[in-house]
């Protein structure tokens, strides 16, 4: 009986443990929704957007990026314009005050070079929806 009962406990935690693992898939999948959306995001490291002169922030967003914190690279984390989206949805239209700074890995030391296989760039900046976007669809 003590085995049977051992035996079901153990086949219970492994059930939860892939049960955990498939919902954290779910969560970070990247759908085709996603990816459209992201494509369009304007990312930019200036404080407004050309030719959108009324916004409103959304808030701050930060995600993995290149040495280029405005390129489209794709990361198993969240780029910028992902995690964007992931954050606060379609209404995003553009991304400003981007800026990027080099991450050490945990193998790395301070004469590492950016953007070698000892550490990572991550970047941040600011989520906006353009106020006349909204106006426009009514």
């Amino acid at each position: 009986m003590k085995k049977l009962l051992l035996f079901g406990l153990i086949a219970a935690l492994a059930g939860c443990g892939s049960v955990v693992k498939k919902d954290e898939a779910v969560v970070r999948a990247r759908d085709a929704t996603m990816e459209s959306a992201a494509k369009k995001i304007i990312v930019t490291r200036e404080t407004t957007v050309d030719g959108h002169p009324k916004f409103a922030e959304l808030g701050p967003i930060q995600g993995r990026c290149g040495n280029d914190p405005t390129g489209q690279e794709t990361f198993p984390d969240d780029n910028l314009r992902e995690a964007a989206y992931r954050k606060y949805g379609d209404q995003v239209n553009a991304i400003t005050n981007a800026y990027g700074w080099f991450v050490l890995g945990n193998a790395a030391s301070e004469v590492s070079e950016p953007g070698s296989s000892q550490g990572h760039f991550e970047c941040s900046g600011t989520a906006i929806h353009f106020a006349e976007a909204a106006s426009a669809s009514k």
